[in-house]
């Protein structure tokens, strides 16, 4: 039987189909992975950028940290200083109580000796008054016996006439011899008894006259001895008083010591706080802003009036170019309490820095206080003046000479207006963070010339 020629049974229409599918699946397979390569692509691409911005950030956030360990530092060495400062405190608190602990001893040995020299004062007055008792009496007796030796120098005298008329008598009766006799024995025997009488009188007198010159000897001593104690109370009492008035000096330096702030004594009944609220108030410069800096003044506002130990009164302005109260009542006291720093600092807080510097308008609105008992300003700033009245007509037209107009002319009125009679008002300047290097010594100079302090405080 003859066969025919057929076609190959593996290449069957079937499978051409079969091919044909494969084929197209290997494709749609191709593509997918094509389109999936390109979108991974897009993806890489995408986390590269990512990855880019993230290494930036990285580098930003190390130099911010760089500059944080920086600024670490420096709060460590103010830190370190601080410490140093509050030990060297201590340490001088420890001294002055050890010297009033010794002036206390002085003092009760003073009081001590005090007393001893008043009961031997009234020991040797009782001696004194006895002693004028003694020499009264003696002086008495003195003047009896005086009498008495006068009365028997009289009657001796009439005993010497009556013996000279016996005498008489004698010549003229010599025939009653034996009478005249015994009578003129008699009478020499009573004449005898008589002059030693009188000798005895005569020791007595010398006895109580040698008594009455040594009472009178006494008496001078005690006399010289009451001036002695009384030179001695005068000097121990002086000495008391010196020692009292060294323990109050003592107290008011512990006092003193305990109240300063940064360099600046902490005085003043009736104060007036003047804080600059301008736009530099919250920036370390020109082009980098500090947020920290405004609420560290506010708080070392506050501080301040805390550390006031002898405050009744005060006010608090705020000034950038014009002035303004946060506490309100302008013009008028208010009257210091234990929450008036916490109202300061609230109250400051709730303003934001912004404007010039118009320190000329914030002077004269605290001076408008002083008929009503001003004694103290505190100024806290960061800059130069840089507008209110005292440019000439055709000023420079840099800022730093026009600041260095305004400050001048602010300071020449204070010296020959505001602030001229006596007693001066004291005004005391911190400045914070300040850029420019003429404030300094601007704040130096309007503190200086105005009886009060200056202390520049750091950067942060």
């Amino acid at each position: 039987m003859r066969r025919r020629h057929r076609f190959p049974t593996t290449l069957s229409w079937s499978m051409l189909d079969v091919l044909a599918g494969g084929l197209g699946a290997m494709l749609l397979l191709m593509l997918l992975s094509y389109l999936e390569s390109r979108q991974r692509g897009s993806m890489l691409s995408a986390e590269l950028a990512r990855a880019e911005d993230r290494q930036r950030a990285l580098d930003q956030a190390q130099a911010q940290l760089k500059d944080q360990q920086a600024s670490q530092g420096s709060l460590a060495a103010q830190l370190a200083e601080q410490r140093r400062r509050a030990a060297d405190s201590a340490a001088q608190i420890v001294t002055l109580e050890r010297q009033q602990a010794r002036l206390a001893d002085e003092l009760k040995s003073a009081r001590d000796l005090l007393a001893q020299a008043q009961a031997d004062r009234s020991e040797a007055d009782r001696l004194l008054a006895q002693t004028r008792r003694e020499l009264s009496a003696a002086t008495g007796q003195v003047e009896t016996l005086e009498g008495q030796l006068t009365d028997r120098r009289l009657e001796l005298q009439r005993q010497e006439r009556r013996v000279a008329g016996l005498e008489k008598q004698l010549e003229r009766d010599q025939r009653d011899a034996r009478s005249v006799d015994a009578q003129m024995k008699e009478m020499e025997s009573e004449l005898s008894r008589a002059r030693d009488r009188i000798t005895a009188l005569e020791a007595d007198v010398l006895r109580w006259e040698k008594k009455a010159m040594a009472a009178g000897q006494e008496l001078s001593q005690r006399q010289r001895q009451e001036r002695e104690l009384n030179l001695d109370l005068e000097t121990l009492r002086r000495l008391l008083a010196d020692q009292q008035a060294a323990a109050g000096q003592l107290r008011r330096d512990l006092v003193q010591a305990a109240n300063r702030f940064a360099g600046i004594d902490l005085q003043g009944r009736r104060v007036i706080l003047v804080v600059d609220r301008s736009g530099s108030m919250a920036s370390v410069d020109s082009r980098s802003a500090s947020p920290d800096k405004w609420p560290s003044l506010c708080r070392t506002v506050a501080h301040v009036l805390r550390s006031l130990p002898e405050a009744e009164r005060f006010q608090l302005i705020v000034f950038s170019d014009g002035v303004e109260y946060p506490l309100g009542q302008p013009g008028a006291w208010l009257p210091v309490t234990p929450e008036s720093p916490s109202q300061i600092e609230a109250a400051l807080l709730r303003t934001e820095p912004d404007g010039n510097t118009n320190m000329y308008a914030a002077l004269e609105a605290a001076f408008r206080f002083r008929p009503h008992g001003l004694d103290a300003i505190y100024l806290f700033s960061d800059g130069l003046p840089n507008v209110g009245p005292g440019l000439p007509p055709n000023p420079p037209p840099d800022e730093p000479s026009q600041s260095a107009i305004l400050g001048r002319h602010l300071r020449d009125k204070l010296l020959k207006d505001w602030n001229r009679d006596e007693p001066r008002v004291r005004i005391h300047s911190i400045g914070f963070y300040f850029e420019s290097p003429n404030l300094g010594a601007f704040l130096w100079a309007l503190s200086r010339e105005n009886g009060g302090s200056f202390v520049g405080m750091s950067r942060p």
